[in-house]
């Protein structure tokens, strides 16, 4: 397996997170409690203890080619995270996530740590198919894979449990024959 390592613009990076990052992670989701509740169905606020057992489980994860946690940086700072929640190597899919603190949204790093993310797993890992869930109502969220030629695949209608109430959830599908590396 390749190492997932990118800089995609002069200042960012994208890069698998190791056990040295966990407490500048644990610092910035500590941070961002009430953000990240807002938009992450089942969100709990979290220990240093937790956040290390996290990446130690994500490196893992990496080895066996099941998936993996990377963290977004911004001229040395970590901004977030951008993760392959699940490999499929029978039907050559996956589908990732990411988040940003609250003080790094609008500067298009979700989206270029998202373009390198889905570079790997067309290129390197021989991927078909990338899916991509958003929460209804996080139009921030969902002009991402919009933006990167996801198409929308529907709604799952009242799927996650978010702050006492269901919220929709809204599918996009990426195909390496539609995909441009741009």
């Amino acid at each position: 397996m390749y190492a997932f390592d990118y800089k995609p613009e002069a200042g960012v990076a994208v890069r698998l997170l190791a056990a040295g990052d966990a407490t500048e992670l644990w610092t910035l989701i500590d941070r961002n409690p009430d953000y990240l509740s807002r938009w992450q169905p089942g969100f709990v606020p979290v220990s240093l203890g937790d956040v290390r057992s996290g990446i130690a489980t994500a490196l893992q994860r990496f080895a066996d080619g099941s998936g993996f946690h990377a963290g977004i940086w911004t001229n040395g700072t970590l901004a977030g995270s951008v993760t392959c929640n699940a490999i499929d190597r029978i039907n050559r899919s996956a589908d990732i996530g990411y988040w940003l603190g609250e003080d790094y949204q609008g500067q298009g790093l979700a989206t270029l740590s998202c373009r390198a993310l889905i570079h790997y797993l067309f290129v390197h890992l021989h991927l078909n198919r990338i899916e991509i869930v958003t929460l209804a109502g996080n139009t921030r969220s969902a002009a991402i894979p919009l933006r990167l030629g996801f198409r929308p695949e529907g709604v799952a209608r009242q799927k996650y449990w978010l702050r006492d109430q269901f919220s929709d959830a809204l599918m996009y599908s990426l195909l390496a024959a539609d995909w441009q590396d741009l």
